[in-house]
């Protein structure tokens, strides 16, 4: 491979790999949505991200990568582990599987609002499986 031919250095190596990587499953990043592009770069480191930037030659590409840059990967329900308890939600697995929903709602636009948040919070409690309630509460 030519890299090791270049001798570069491991840490430098990994990053031209993932980039490469990155280059590879470029079409992957066409009509997605903004919580499809954060769950696709986010295992990326940001340096490897950028290179894939500089290589992709489509505007609209582009664009995916640096709102993901600038602003999607900052993206986060405003719900936490103690809103869940109070309304009777067990902690376990479930939580990462609740907080992704309503990051993914925000990152959609499906939600703007911390009350629309919690709205949906309800929902997602009322649709969850008996078993992910507090005893207590059920």
């Amino acid at each position: 491979r030519i890299i090791h031919r270049l001798r570069c250095p491991a840490d430098l190596e990994k990053l031209l790999l993932e980039t490469n990587s990155l280059w590879q499953k470029r079409t992957g990043i066409i009509n997605i949505k903004p919580s499809e592009v954060v769950e696709f770069l986010n295992s990326y480191k940001l340096i490897s991200i950028f290179g894939f930037y500089l290589l992709v030659p489509e505007k609209s590409k582009k664009e995916l990568i640096l709102n993901y840059a600038e602003k999607w990967r900052f993206v986060s329900s405003k719900v936490d582990g103690k809103e869940l308890i109070k309304r009777g939600i067990s902690p376990g697995p479930i939580y990462r599987q609740i907080f992704m929903e309503l990051k993914n709602a925000r990152l959609d636009g499906d939600i703007s609002s911390d009350d629309e948040e919690l709205n949906l919070l309800d929902e997602i409690i009322a649709s969850l499986p008996d078993h992910s309630m507090d005893a207590t509460e059920s």
